[in-house]
């Protein structure tokens, strides 16, 4: 009680009890201790007996501050006399905690003795049997955390003294639950780490049917761990308890993925460039049957885009389609079903060998570019043929050996070109296994030809000069003919002229037309 007389409800520590009787019996072993959810205020259910009557004083004092004190006058009448505690408790141990308001007092005594029991919401009474033991069922009060019961006879002659016990209803948190690795293998080593309350009466996990108990760190109170192996491959719900003094349980479930145990890694691994392939050679797993193995490709280390498999435990491998004259890595794993090598084997890089071609449209013609030849062979030439229908070359051009560039003019817009580049040797030898092929089209208007000064344009695209000499600019000795009007052989040659030049004019648009035919049909060729 503080000055004003208000109850301090926030007060927590140990209060010490004592008393001009020596031989009394007190609370609590004269230590009663006051916790936050006691409001300031404890009840002690029949926790005093004095051994001899008269005035007494019970005296109350804080054990950190004796200023913090109190006492209390009591008259004591009758004789108690002495007693004989007989009667033990053999089912809760003194300041032990319980989790229910409904408990069972178990012990021995004197046989066939009425027994009283004090302490609970009401008296209780029972009696021994004729082997002495006791069995006797208590209901506490719910409002009270700390109980102190006492067992004794009708007679007075038997006693069991104060059984102090502590009532907790509220069960541990599990915080948190952690299971290392993340992903394991079966038969792999595993840790689990359990955080909640120090001081646990115990924390267990039941895996397969198996219960492993956890143990406390001795440095970090509160922080429960336990180091078992990981069971055989699948997907399991360990069951996490924890279980405080009082005997109140909390469970959580957690679930864990367990992979089949992977194959060795892969060892030695060679690459060995071609011209649009690698040969790939590594060194077999023999720890462990093995029934195929995977290749990992890509043109950058750290991202293989394409998977193989070998289809059988062969050691060695080729990987075709590869684009020439490009830079390609490699890793290998071991199969054996479902099972795979966790870790890939070492990085194999290879360049194929080829040249890398690439081809330009432009304007009825073609730009044309490959890289150099990986090789220390020198080269005199490259033959480049074409055509208009794949795999088929119907021309053909040689360009020097220094070249890395060349443009294919005369084209026709419109039209699909395929072309081939083989490298010549100095010696001669052509190297048809490094050839490239690619395909282009060219594209733009069609061209035509611009009239030049001193050039008429006529029908068909045709041009004829037109004369420069001045008009009336005739030798002397010409003839003589009407001012007005044309002679008939004039008529007749004008006429032979034009029926020359409509002749003319009906055969190249017959000719264009066969031509265009011939052309619409090889494209229709490649199209199909």
């Amino acid at each position: 009680i503080d000055l004003n007389g208000k109850r301090v409800e926030d007060y927590t520590g140990t209060v010490l009890l004592s008393s001009t009787d020596p031989t009394a019996l007190l609370p609590l072993e004269g230590r009663v201790s006051f916790r936050p959810q006691d409001l300031g205020q404890k009840t002690l259910t029949l926790g005093l007996r004095f051994r001899t009557s008269g005035e007494h004083i019970l005296h109350v004092e804080d054990s950190t501050d004796p200023s913090v004190n109190t006492q209390v006058n009591i008259k004591v009448v009758g004789d108690t006399g002495e007693i004989n505690p007989t009667i033990t408790i053999t089912s809760h141990e003194q300041d032990g905690y319980i989790n229910s308001t409904e408990i069972v007092l178990e012990g021995t005594g004197a046989p066939f003795i009425n027994l009283i029991v004090t302490g609970g919401a009401e008296d209780v009474r029972s009696e021994t049997t004729q082997d002495g033991t006791f069995s006797v069922p208590v209901v506490l009060n719910p409002e009270l955390t700390d109980h102190t019961l006492r067992i004794r006879d009708e007679s007075g002659r038997y006693d069991s003294g104060n059984l102090h016990l502590i009532l907790d209803t509220v069960p541990a948190e599990i915080k948190l639950v952690t299971f290392a690795p993340i992903t394991p293998e079966e038969g792999d080593p595993m840790t689990l780490v359990v955080e909640s309350d120090a001081d646990l009466q115990s924390v267990t996990m039941t895996l397969v049917e198996e219960e492993y108990t956890l143990t406390q760190n001795a440095e970090h109170p509160g922080t429960y761990e336990l180091t078992f192996n990981a069971p055989a491959s699948g997907t399991y719900q360990p069951i996490v308890k924890a279980s405080d003094a009082a005997g109140n349980i909390t469970e959580v479930r957690s679930n864990i993925a367990v992979g089949k145990r992977s194959l060795p890694r892969v060892e030695n691994i060679t690459a060995e460039a071609k011209v649009d392939t690698v040969i790939l050679r590594w060194d077999p797993v023999t720890s462990e049957r093995v029934d195929a193995y995977r290749i990992y490709v890509g043109e950058d280390p750290k991202d293989f885009l394409y998977t193989l498999d070998t289809g059988r435990a062969s050691a060695t491998a080729t990987v075709a389609g590869l684009s020439p004259n490009t830079s390609y890595y490699f890793a290998v794993t071991a199969l054996q079903g479902e099972r795979e090598s966790i870790e890939k084997s070492e990085i194999a890089e290879a360049r194929t060998l080829g040249m890398g071609l690439s081809i330009e449209e432009q304007d009825s013609a073609l730009l044309i570019e490959w890289s150099s030849m990986p090789q220390e062979t020198p080269l005199a030439s490259y033959i480049l043929e074409y055509g208009v229908e794949p795999d088929v070359y119907t021309e053909q051009r040689t360009i020097n050996g220094d070249q890395l560039v060349y443009t294919l003019r005369d084209l026709m817009n419109g039209i699909t070109y395929f072309l081939k580049l083989t490298p010549v040797t100095t010696t001669g030898n052509v190297l048809r296994e490094l050839s490239v092929t690619g395909s282009g089209t060219p594209n733009g208007q069609t061209s035509t030809y611009t009239p030049q000064p001193g050039e008429q344009p006529i029908p068909g695209g045709y041009t004829t000069p037109v004369s420069t000499l001045p008009i009336g600019s005739v030798h002397s000795g010409a003839p003589q003919v009407p001012s007005t009007g044309l002679p008939p052989v004039a008529w007749w040659l004008a006429i032979s002229l034009a029926t020359l030049l409509l002749y003319m004019q009906w055969h190249r648009r017959r000719t264009l037309k066969y031509t265009l035919d011939f052309l619409q049909q090889m494209e229709s060729r490649y199209h199909e």
